[in-house]
């Protein structure tokens, strides 16, 4: 009901965050194109399974198989302003997408 009374577009810019055991999945609530940066990620976060090791596009069709949800291995590299996912060109869903980071 909240949502239906506060009807707002997100972008690409708008992310949010989960646990769950040693993984950090990165939630983006628009379609960020070919990469996504995460600004609240730098190179000297602690994050929950230590540093970072992989990122994966879920809900995809990658290593996991069909309808799998764990996706093929993303490229993903550090700037000044944080971490930056390289996304593929077919994503799951062009309202939102889930990375998880471990």
């Amino acid at each position: 009901m909240y949502v239906a009374d506060h009807n707002v577009d997100f972008g690409a810019a708008d992310i949010r965050f989960t646990v769950k055991g040693k993984s950090l999945y990165v939630h983006v609530l628009g379609d960020p194109g070919g990469k996504v940066l995460v600004r609240s990620i730098q190179r000297d976060t602690p994050l929950p399974g230590g540093g970072l090791a992989t990122a994966r596009l879920l809900g995809g069709e990658g290593s996991g198989g069909e309808g799998s949800l764990n996706g093929g291995p993303l490229k993903w590299d550090w700037s000044p302003e944080g971490l930056v996912l390289n996304l593929p060109e077919t994503k799951p869903s062009a309202d939102a997408i889930v990375i998880r980071l471990g």
